[in-house]
């Protein structure tokens, strides 16, 4: 049955009893024969009226849909063994003893707004959580409140289960069952940020919320939650049942109220909820705090006359100049001398960066101190930084050289016995068939010219073709490995090279 069906059943059955109600007191009041003024007649028959039509339109109207449920708490990992229950049946499950109903929430639109506390330590805090709930109730409608408690004052006062053997001292459900809400809305309303120790939450929400039982991700997602209702004990496969049950607190509340899942369907959103921000608000993050806590400060400098507000809206602290006299600065004709906590204490004043270094606090280095006491402060401040990085073969002062030498020590000599065969093999088969002698002597001094000038760039590339298993690679891999960590071996994307990420490249030769 539709939403709209629903509702136009419910207001035939109103109209219907009005319209006996109104014949019954036109004949009450016909028959009538006491001495009974005909206004008090018709207020006895009007508060019958109200009370009949009271009752008839307070009652939930429930939907009838497929709710997903298990009777263990260790739901299997295959949902196709999970069971379904009848929406319009859920007021007649039986929940005492081993029975248990534990709601099976999945990834979807919608379902009912809902809030687990297992926190509450105290009547005051209970109290606090109350006052929270009420706030959402203009946007969010009536709620359905269930739950135990091991201290019997505050069972008596809140109308909680007593349960001598619940480790938690109070523990409550809530579900806001007359409207829905985005699914991905209730999750974002419960978000917490920050690291595990320090997490807290995004909007201003109760403090003793459990965020535990908020697990659903997007619909694409294979997430889910399991909810066990407040009228079950906690079951287990294979074990014995932990029994704290909770009670129903509110008066004629039944127990599908406390049912999360809804119906999806989008005919008639009226119950949907779109403006839960109008209750429920973000908090200011660390950073937005500490701006207003800044800003704060600067509209006392205002009103104290310390800033002003310029005509870009923005607020400048004002410089006071007194008019100071020659005659009033206090002279002193002795060097001032600092030891080492007065002399960082000063340096530390400054940014490490060697323009400061040079000349800012250059006069530093004429000052009485002895050269050793200047150079221990400034390494201990870390003013000694590099200009530039450089790649080349030779070092040059305030620079970092990238460039730390080949794998192997350089033999000069004129005797190239031992390597001819590698010369020849580079030769015969790097050299090609055609301008064999031209094409060696270039790619000779092609390799020399990398050894003896790291830094100039070659500007060409060599590009070998020739059979597999040749001996193309021996060549270029003897290179390689007199070059050692100057060498790229096996790049098989250019992008390694030309592209954004390239900073293995930084000190490649070849």
């Amino acid at each position: 049955m539709s939403r709209r069906t629903t509702r136009n059943v419910s207001i035939t059955k109103s109209g219907i009893i009005a319209r006996e109600l109104m014949d019954k007191m036109i004949e009450e009041q016909e028959k009538n024969k006491i001495n009974e003024s005909v206004d008090e007649q018709d207020n006895k028959l009007l508060d019958d009226l109200l009370s009949k039509y009271v009752n008839e339109t307070s009652k939930h109207v429930i939907l009838e849909f497929f709710v997903k449920w298990y009777p263990v708490i260790d739901v299997p990992s295959d949902l196709k063994n999970i069971c379904t229950y009848y929406s319009t049946k859920i007021n007649d499950f039986t929940f005492d003893g081993s029975d248990a109903f534990n709601e099976i929430i999945l990834p979807d639109k919608y379902c009912h707004p809902y809030f687990d506390f297992d926190h509450i330590e105290s009547n005051e805090q209970y109290a606090s959580v109350i006052t929270w709930l009420d706030s959402l109730v203009s946007e969010f409608g009536q709620y359905s409140i269930g739950g135990y408690s091991n201290d019997p004052k505050i069972c008596a006062i809140h109308n909680l289960k007593y349960n001598t053997d619940a480790a938690k001292k109070i523990s409550i459900h809530v579900v806001f069952y007359e409207k829905r809400i985005l699914q991905q809305n209730m999750m974002e309303i419960v978000k917490k940020v920050g690291n595990q120790n320090t997490r807290s939450f995004v909007y201003d929400i109760n403090e003793f919320l459990d965020d535990s039982v908020y697990k659903l991700k997007h619909v694409s997602k294979s997430s889910r939650q399991i909810f066990r209702h407040i009228l079950s004990n906690k079951n287990f496969r294979g074990k014995e049942s932990i029994y704290i049950a909770g009670q129903l607190c509110k008066p004629n509340d039944q127990p599908f109220n406390q049912i999360i899942q809804c119906i999806q369907d989008d005919s008639s959103t009226d119950d949907v909820i779109s403006n839960w921000s109008n209750v429920i608000h973000k908090l200011p993050s660390l950073k937005e705090k500490e701006k207003e806590k800044t800003n704060a400060k600067r509209l006392v400098d205002v009103d104290n006359g310390v800033a002003e507000v310029a005509g870009d809206g923005k607020i400048i602290t004002k410089t006071h100049v007194k008019n100071i006299q020659i005659d009033d600065i206090d002279f002193d004709d002795n060097l001032i001398v600092f030891n080492k906590e007065q002399m960082m204490g000063l340096l530390n004043k400054f940014e490490t960066t060697f323009e400061n270094l040079e000349k800012t606090t250059a006069p530093i280095r004429y000052s009485p101190h002895p050269e050793d006491f200047i150079k221990e402060c400034y390494t201990e401040c870390k003013a000694f930084r590099y200009n530039e990085i450089i790649f080349q073969e030779k070092n040059k002062e305030g620079c970092i050289n990238m460039f730390t030498g080949f794998a192997y020590k350089e033999i000069k000599t004129n005797d190239f016995t031992r390597i001819q065969p590698f010369l020849n093999h580079i030769k015969n088969v790097l050299g090609g068939k055609v301008n064999t002698e031209q094409n060696y002597e270039y790619i000779i001094k092609w390799f020399a010219s990398i050894f003896l000038q790291v830094k100039l760039k070659i500007g060409t590339m060599m590009n070998f073709i020739g059979q597999q298993g040749c001996g193309k690679s021996f060549a270029i891999e003897t290179i390689y490995e007199l070059l050692g960590i100057f060498a790229l071996k096996n790049v098989d994307q250019l992008s390694k090279i030309f592209g954004k990420f390239n900073a293995f490249a930084a000190t490649a030769i070849l």
